[in-house]
């Protein structure tokens, strides 16, 4: 956040919050808009949005094994590098080579990879069309954080072939946590399954998913915000709640640890409570009890997203 507020105090704050309105009005208004008509906007979605997205890519992050050490990343659509970030923190990799077609961006993500204090991570970009993505590189771990919702269906299936292709071990798809989200997901899982990848998170199952049109597999991550963030975004509130749909393949083997995950907020109460769980292609509302649940104090615990034994 240091770097992100030493890169903003250069413009007036009335400026910023000018450019991430029109570019957030654009958005919901406009069917298939994408990309930034100002240098500022690019800015502006960067102060406003990076700490969200950031957060997410380390929320998933954390479902690879514990003992996983990348040498090698892929950030596709790597916009001013939010996952390659995240990774940095969470994994520590050799090299994360990072691809984007924004200018503007690949700018912004230049100087945010160079602040992070003792990295002795090589990071290089590369301005490139992602449907024009060479395949003679092998990566450890692929990355494509918020890119895929601005592809059409053709696009979307021909990115995910290259994608999958290229990663020697995982793969990791995120998209915001709404309907439409979740239905690329959705989609991208039936592709996976076809080509006999292996899901590891957050289907603990192999079988059709059991969602419905009137709802939609998402998951929820709380992060703070800064004094800044709040005068961007216009908000009073000292946090926000974003909600993301993710897809995390393996191309070897596994077997997933939990036989279930925990899709909505649990019904916590004293001494009882409730877990919507979605197992073997099945969603299922499992009651617990003190007196009845061996594993009471664990099952009290857990929250929405949290995968169950």
């Amino acid at each position: 956040e240091i770097a992100i507020e030493n890169l903003i105090q250069e413009y007036p704050l009335a400026d910023l919050q000018r450019a991430y309105a029109d570019l957030s009005h654009r958005y919901r208004t406009q069917e298939g808009a994408s990309g930034y008509q100002s240098k500022l906007e690019s800015l502006a979605y960067v102060a406003a949005r990076l700490p969200a997205t950031y957060t997410v890519v380390k929320q998933c992050l954390r479902e690879l094994p514990k003992d996983y050490a990348p040498t090698r990343i892929l950030d596709l659509g790597a916009g001013p590098g939010t996952a390659s970030l995240a990774c940095l923190e969470a994994c520590n990799p050799t090299t994360i080579h990072l691809i984007e077609q924004d200018r503007s961006s690949i700018e912004w993500g230049k100087h945010l990879l160079a602040a992070i204090p003792d990295s002795t991570t090589q990071t290089s970009y590369q301005m490139l069309d992602l449907q024009n993505l060479p395949l003679d590189t092998p990566y450890d771990l692929v990355v494509a954080s918020y890119v895929f919702g601005e592809l059409t269906p053709d696009q979307q299936q021909n990115l995910f072939h290259r994608a999958l292709a290229l990663t020697t071990d995982y793969l990791l798809i995120i998209l915001p946590g709404t309907p439409k989200g979740f239905g690329i997901i959705n989609s991208l899982r039936d592709l996976a399954l076809e080509q006999d990848a292996f899901i590891i998170a957050p289907c603990t199952h192999r079988q059709n998913c059991p969602m419905t049109d009137k709802d939609w597999c998402h998951f929820p991550v709380r992060l703070p915000r800064s004094t800044w963030h709040k005068r961007l975004k216009g908000g009073d509130l000292g946090y926000e709640d974003e909600k993301y749909s993710y897809l995390l393949l393996s191309k070897k083997p596994v077997t997933s640890p939990y036989s279930g995950r925990i899709i909505k907020h649990p019904h916590h109460a004293s001494g009882h409570g409730t877990l919507d769980i979605c197992t073997k292609g099945q969603l299922e509302i499992r009651p617990y009890s003190r007196k009845k649940s061996p594993h009471y104090k664990t099952l009290k615990n857990l929250q929405w997203g949290d995968g169950i034994e």
